[in-house]
């Protein structure tokens, strides 16, 4: 990342030649300012050593351990490049947790760490800045941290880092939902209930294992730069289903290349998408956003000529009537509703039936967190953001007909949805 022409954000500078004392093949990646490394970074030493921790300059400053070749490390705090004392007994890791409108200090959970890790431990206090689930803290409670999250009335809320500002000391962050029904008691959450797995057993070899044996959870990171952990991660995904880099492009064995066209109506979702292209073409993804008019985007959902269409899934709650239309095999087809990953699963169409026909709300919901895990698992969808409460306006200054004959009907997502007629009426309003 580079500003005004110097690298500030997150980095990798190679030494191609002797520069300031430092040997030919050497490397720097971590946080850049103004040109030269500040905070977290590797640095790794051509005759093998290797440094992680803080810097400051092209020196060490702060919480660092040196790796040398020989097996021996030498770890502790430093200062301007030079060793000051070692650190006998440290602290346990932690991640931070954000509290939101209560200055009050938030608890913390442990973390173990391995040997070439510096995870920085905070907690501070968080503001909720807009209805969308934006959160506003300061940078030095973030920085470093691998997992952000918010305590709100005790509840922990995970949060995505969106940006920062370094200088100024802030950091903005936004929840991010985890589920279909995030935010609700339907939303399946830790691994699944006796009853849940009770309810999937007559399906247990058409499920992936991990789905009773693994929490569903989204890569996170700090919002600094690239997620490296994850990248090499995808790599390995890749190579594995046989796609290789060839000349910086990654292609299958034919020799065609992996493109992919992201589409949205949205002119103000590109915040959220060409980062992720990004990060795409570091592992060599040809993708490409779209934007389209709002015809052309009905048109192209209806007919499915995407690959990936940036969405939103809007329920009634409870959402149980809502589910065929985004899930089912009924509605799977071009041109049918709002099921735009075209999912065709025989269990997903049981779950949804039994969220449905059930006569208490409680079996519904134990419906609903086994359909919740099963989609998760599916990878159907990328989970974005939410907003951070539903919002309701009400205001009695509105006459509606008796006669059932003015209502009418309208289509949005392929969903029915039904409206009242209305008009302002200036006595119930006098009457207020």
């Amino acid at each position: 990342e580079y500003r005004n022409d110097k690298p500030n954000g997150q980095g990798t500078y190679y030494f191609l030649a002797d520069h300031h004392g430092v040997n030919q093949g050497d490397r720097h990646e971590g946080e850049y300012r103004n040109g030269k490394p500040e905070g977290p970074g590797t640095y790794y030493y051509a005759n093998g050593n290797r440094y992680v921790g803080e810097f400051r300059g092209w020196r060490k400053h702060g919480q660092g351990t040196l790796f040398k070749v020989d097996g021996t490390k030498q770890e502790g705090m430093w200062g301007n490049g030079k060793f000051l004392y070692a650190r006998k007994d440290p602290a346990p890791r932690t991640i931070a947790k954000r509290e939101k409108k209560d200055p009050a200090p938030t608890t913390t959970e442990k973390r173990e760490t391995g040997q070439d890790q510096i995870i920085s431990a905070s907690s501070g206090t968080g503001f909720a800045v807009s209805d969308d689930g934006y959160v506003i803290t300061n940078h030095h409670v973030i920085n470093g941290c691998q997992e952000v999250v918010l305590y709100s009335r005790g509840i922990p809320v995970p949060l995505t880092v969106v940006t920062y500002d370094g200088t100024n000391d802030l950091a903005l962050s936004q929840r991010r939902a985890f589920s279909y029904f995030a935010g609700s008691t339907l939303a399946a959450t830790g691994l699944p209930s006796e009853e849940e797995v009770s309810l999937l057993a007559p399906f247990r070899d058409q499920i992936p294992e991990r789905v009773f044996t693994e929490p569903y959870a989204l890569p996170v990171s700090t919002g600094h730069g690239m997620n490296r952990a994850v990248l090499d991660r995808s790599r390995q995904l890749l190579a594995d289903a046989g796609w290789v880099i060839n000349d910086g492009r990654l292609q299958n064995k034919q020799g065609q290349p992996f493109t992919l066209e992201i589409v949205t109506q949205h002119l103000w979702a590109r915040r959220l998408l060409l980062p992720y292209i990004q990060s795409l073409g570091v592992l060599g993804i040809d993708a490409r956003l779209r934007l389209l008019e709002m015809v052309q985007a009905v048109r192209v959902k209806q007919q499915r000529q995407f690959d990936l269409f940036f969405n939103d899934i809007s329920f009634a709650n409870p959402p149980m009537a809502s589910l065929q239309y985004y899930f089912s095999s009924e509605y799977a087809e071009p041109g049918t509703a709002a099921n735009l990953g075209g999912i065709r699963d025989p269990v997903v169409d049981f779950l949804i039936e039994r969220a449905q026909r059930t006569p208490d709300i409680d079996t519904a919901s134990i419906a609903c967190r086994a359909l919740d895990r099963i989609l998760l698992w599916g990878f159907y969808h990328i989970p974005l953001n939410m907003p951070e409460e539903e919002r309701f306006l009400y205001w009695d200054k509105f006459g509606r007909p008796d006669d059932t004959d003015a209502i009418y009907e309208y289509l949005t997502d392929g969903l029915a949805r039904v409206i009242d007629t209305w008009w302002f009426d200036d006595v119930r309003v006098r009457s207020q």
